[in-house]
Formats: C-alpha cells, sequence, structure tokens
C-alpha cells in the first residue's frame, strides 16, 4: 500500500522496469528504498506496524543497511543513525552466491572447489566398495556445485579441477600417490546403458541448469524474473534474439550461454506462421531435419511461414510448396495441423512428452547395476567384519546373501503388482446421463496407407439415442495424439451446431482429456489446437470433460474407422451409419 500511495518509491533497475520494494527469499528479507529520511522513516513503521499485529520484532544485530555509491555520506549517517542498525559495503556472498563477480571469475567460485575437497577428504574410501563410491559422488559431490550452476557458469578450468578431484576419488588415489585410471573421464560420464557410469560432465550440465533459465524467460511472461530481464536486456525481441552485451553482468551472460543450448534443441510449434523464418528456424517436424534443406529461393531470403498458408482456407498451400520445397519436406510440412482462428507461434523441446524443457537424470535402475551395488555393499560388510575382527561372515554366503537382497528390494520398489481381472472389470460400456444432458463421444484414426485421419463423433441424449453422428476424413498429421485434438475441436463445433450449450465431451485419449480440463497453457505438439478449440466455445456454454475406455467408446471409434471411406465428411441425423446399427444398439446395452 505504500508504494501504491507513493510514499515508497522502490528500485528500477533501468528505466521502465518494475520497480522493486520488496523481496523475499524463505526467512530472508530484501527492502528497497530511496536514500532519504522520508522513505526510510516509512519501512520503519511498516515494520512497527507488523510487529505490533504479528508479536514478532526486528532483529536488529542480524539486520544490515547498504547504500548506492551515489548516496552522500551525510545522508549514510542520518538514515544510519535513524535505522540504528550497522552499514555494509559489499555482500560477499547472498544465500550461498557470490554477489560481485569480478574480472577472476575462477577465485570468485574457488570455494565450490574446496567444499568438494573437504567432503572427499572426509571419506574413508578404503572403507567403500566402488558401489559406495559412485553413490557418494552422485549423491553428494556433484551435487555441491548445482546450485551455483544454475545461475552462472562456471570457468571450464574450474569444472576440469572439480573433476579432477572427483577421478582421484572414484580410482582410489590419496595425495600423491598416484593410481591407474583405467577408463577415461568422458567414458564414465556416459549412461550406463552406453558403457558409461553416468556421472555427469559439469560443463555440460552446467550449461543444461542455464538452459533452464532461459526457458523460463522464454515462456514465464508474468514472472517478475521476466518482467525485469526483459526490459534491461530484450526489450525490443524475445531472448532467442538476445545480444551480448558489455554492460550486461555475469548472470545474464551466463544465461545467455543457456539460451544458446536451447536454440540448439528447440523447434517453432506453427500457429500463424508469422513469427518463423522459413529457411533458418527450426520447423519442420523431424528430430534429425529440423530445418528446410531446398536452397532459398532469391528475393524469397526473409519469407515467413505463414506465407504458405492459404488466408482464406487456413490450410496449407500445396501449389506453393510443390514450388519451392523437395517431396519430403512437402510431406513434412503437410503434416502440420493449422488452427482455423490465429495462434501464437511458440518454441517448444521436442524431446519431452510435454514439450516443455526438461532435465533428467540417469539413474541405475536395471537388475544388473541394482545387483553390483548390493553385491559391492555385501562384500564390504564381510572385509568390515574381517578388519574389526568381529564374528567372520562366511564369505560362501556373499552370492546368495546378495540375490535374496535383491529381490526384496525389487519387490519392495515394485509398482507392478499383478491384480486379479476379470471379464466385468476389463469391459468397460458406455453409460448415459441423466434426463435432459446429451453427451459426445469423440475418437480418431490412422490410414497410413492413404496418408489420411478419421475422425468419428456421435451425439447421444440421455436414452442412448442417437442425436447426430459424424465421419469426416483428415489429412494425417504427424502424431496419433494431434489426430485426437484435432476430432475434439471438431466434436465441439459439431455438438454446438445442435444449439446445445451444456454437454459432456467424453473421449478415450487421456492427455487430450486432461489437458482440456486444465487452464495451463500446453506447449504439447497439439496444445494449440486445443486453445483452439476451447475458444470456439460460446459464452455461457456448460462443457464437461471426460475419459473412457476404448470399450466405451466403441461407437465414435468405428465412426472414426469409416472415414476411410468418406470423401470430406459425412453426417446423419438422429442415426448412425446402417452396419453401425448394432453396434450402438450393443453399446446401451
Amino acid at each position: 500500500m505504500a508504494a501504491d500511495k507513493g510514499n515508497i518509491k522502490g528500485y528500477a533497475l533501468c528505466r521502465n522496469s518494475p520497480r522493486l520494494t520488496h523481496l523475499f527469499f524463505a526467512d530472508d528479507s530484501l527492502l528497497f528504498c530511496r536514500a532519504t529520511i522520508q522513505e526510510c522513516q516509512q519501512v520503519l513503521n511498516i515494520l512497527e506496524t507488523y510487529g505490533r499485529f504479528s508479536g514478532q520484532r526486528i532483529n536488529k544485530t542480524k539486520t544490515t543497511i547498504f547504500f548506492s555509491k551515489s548516496t552522500p555520506e551525510e545522508v549514510k549517517n542520518h538514515i544510519k543513525s535513524a535505522l540504528d542498525v550497522p552499514v555494509i559495503l559489499q555482500y560477499e556472498k547472498y544465500l550461498g552466491l557470490p554477489s560481485l563477480v569480478g574480472k577472476n571469475k575462477k577465485a570468485s567460485f574457488n570455494y565450490i572447489k574446496e567444499r568438494v575437497w573437504k567432503k572427499i577428504q572426509g571419506w574413508k574410501e578404503k572403507l567403500l566398495s566402488q558401489a559406495g563410491r559412485e553413490i557418494l559422488i552422485k549423491a553428494v559431490v556433484q551435487a555441491i556445485p548445482t546450485y551455483t550452476m544454475s545461475c552462472f557458469k562456471l570457468p571450464l578450468g574450474l569444472c576440469g579441477e572439480i573433476e579432477s578431484l572427483i577421478r582421484k576419488f572414484w580410482w582410489g588415489q590419496k595425495g600423491d600417490r598416484r593410481k591407474v585410471h583405467w577408463v577415461k573421464w568422458d567414458t564414465l560420464c556416459k549412461p550406463k546403458s552406453e558403457g558409461g557410469m553416468g556421472f555427469k560432465d559439469l560443463a555440460n550440465f552446467n550449461d543444461a541448469l542455464l538452459a533452464k533459465q532461459a526457458w523460463r524467460l522464454l515462456h514465464q511472461r508474468n514472472s517478475l524474473f521476466y518482467r525485469v530481464f526483459k526490459v534491461r536486456f530484450f526489450p525490443q525481441s524475445s531472448i532467442l534474439e538476445a545480444l551480448y552485451s558489455s554492460t550486461g553482468s555475469y548472470a545474464w551472460h551466463s544465461i545467455l550461454k543457456g539460451r544458446d543450448l536451447v536454440l540448439k534443441g528447440a523447434r517453432w510449434r506453427v500457429g500463424s506462421g508469422e513469427a518463423i523464418n522459413v529457411w533458418n528456424d527450426a520447423w519442420l517436424p523431424s528430430t534429425t531435419h529440423p530445418r528446410i534443406e531446398a536452397h532459398v529461393v532469391s528475393s524469397f531470403e526473409d519469407m515467413k511461414v505463414s506465407v504458405l498458408i492459404d488466408p482464406a482456407t487456413k490450410k496449407w498451400d500445396l501449389n506453393m510448396l510443390n514450388g519451392l520445397f523437395t517431396t519430403q519436406e512437402v510431406e513434412l510440412i503437410s503434416s502440420i495441423p493449422l488452427c482455423p482462428n490465429a495462434v501464437e507461434d511458440v518454441v517448444v523441446w521436442p524431446f519431452t512428452p510435454s514439450s516443455t524443457y526438461t532435465m533428467y537424470v540417469n539413474c541405475a535402475s536395471s537388475s544388473l547395476s541394482q545387483l553390483s551395488m548390493l553385491y559391492g555393499d555385501a562384500h564390504s560388510s564381510h572385509r568390515n567384519q574381517v578388519r574389526t575382527s568381529s564374528k567372520e561372515y562366511p564369505l560362501s554366503l556373499v552370492a546368495s546373501t546378495v540375490s535374496q537382497a535383491l529381490a526384496d528390494f525389487q519387490r519392495a520398489n515394485s509398482s507392478d503388482v499383478p491384480q486379479p481381472r476379470s471379464f466385468g472389470q476389463s469391459w468397460t460400456q458406455w453409460t448415459p446421463l441423466a434426463e435432459g444432458e446429451i453427451k459426445v463421444n469423440f475418437d480418431g484414426a490412422q490410414f497410413r496407407d492413404l496418408g489420411k485421419a478419421g475422425l468419428g463423433v456421435i451425439i447421444r441424449d440421455s436414452r442412448g439415442q442417437a442425436l447426430m453422428s459424424l465421419s469426416e476424413q483428415a489429412h494425417l498429421p504427424f502424431s496419433l495424439e494431434i489426430v485426437e485434438a484435432m476430432v475434439v475441436a471438431r466434436a465441439i463445433s459439431f455438438a454446438q451446431g445442435l444449439s446445445s450449450t451444456s454437454f459432456v465431451l467424453e473421449g478415450d485419449s487421456v492427455n487430450v482429456i486432461k489437458e482440456m480440463q486444465s487452464d495451463d497453457e500446453s506447449l504439447s505438439p497439439y496444445g494449440h489446437i486445443l486453445s483452439s478449440a476451447k475458444s470456439m466455445v460460446v459464452t455461457g456454454s456448460s462443457i464437461k470433460y471426460s475419459h473412457v475406455g476404448r470399450t466405451g467408446n466403441i461407437v465414435a471409434h468405428n465412426l472414426a474407422k469409416h472415414a476411410r471411406h468418406v470423401r470430406g465428411f459425412s453426417v446423419w441425423t438422429e442415426d448412425v451409419p446402417p452396419h453401425l446399427s448394432h453396434v450402438i444398439f450393443a453399446d446401451h446395452g
């Protein structure tokens, strides 16, 4: 309220930047105000009011004040006397991160290497099996720099020195006593499925963490992080086009390193096509050839993808596609679904199901890896018992003990516990709604031999009687779930043709139903189609979404398959195709 009334101005990183009056980090608070007695008094009044109502008091011994370089000494003294808290010239660290990174980057982050060294020195590797060392390296040592690496790009030399400490620990090297490193570090950093140990390459891991920050600046446009950095570093573009600046902070330069990694793997999801350059951007639905490889046509160097879309039909202009691109490229472009209304072009990550940039950690999940780890622990236990002169554990029992431990471990962690199934449990039947309500079932089918997709929709009343049914043939997109999204949009428009404002939309695709129920933006390959479908819903309409198994959606499924024999689309009023009459009768019970 004080900021809204203008009593506290706060701090702005640059002109037009949001003004910051406070930042909260866990149990830590940063308050910003101008260096005037009036604003400082306002802060004191707010803190006093908070203390009076909460019963808490400010601990002045843990409170400090920091002035900008341009603050006059006389003003500093007045404010210091009024607040009665010590002044600091610079925070060496804040929340575990260096507050100022100078020219000597390695010196600024050398504390990470020291922490790793101290941690390793505290472990007695002679008492650890190789499997035990693996767990400690992955769970402890390589986790130490993670927080810092998510904000800053560590010098490559420092990453190399930390990895050197890890290598020595892995191979059992102590002090100056050298040991043979039998396998290259690059090999150990490969996943176990490829013959490695799944250790992190710290430099690559650093880039991957910074890429998450770049991804946030690309998609989380309502966050304070985005609003501040947008005005300061890329006011006229997105972070994808942002340029390096000598005046930018080291944190910003680090984020740009992550941005470069995002650019290598990200793809454009085509909406209107107005933001996508035909020749330079990655927008084809292919993991191996995401960019146009045909020669750039003279005078079309800056052509946007929107030019390739017929503005009247909102479909691809096949004549233009055939004239500009190869046959393979035309097929790929034709498989990209388009929306009837204007949808924004979005950058997505094609290597995850949600198309959101996510980091995965390699884990030892195979039985062989688990057996190796348990064997190492059992062998280490046997060795330690012999050393400490305790009751000896027979070596002959190690193998059987490990096998039993592995079986217990797998049984305790198994989620695939077999359950008895009966015919009644596996068969789902279509269920009617209450009197006066209608249900719209939908399904999709693929006809790869024809390069077509089938859309099937059936609308029924509470008695199970067909009100309308539809079979429609469409161009085959590059994913089956896109077909399901296409038929959702078609089902909504088809149902609204009945002038019905309340109905249940039911299908057998779990992912599509979940995304229709969610209000969050979806980056999936079909997310823009679902957004377009939601926008078609007439104001005041009430649509509920329901998932059902395939057997409870059998009529819509057969209508989708029937689209193979349909040109364009066919509609049946208060009926279904004659060959499906027995299906709808059996479906209703």
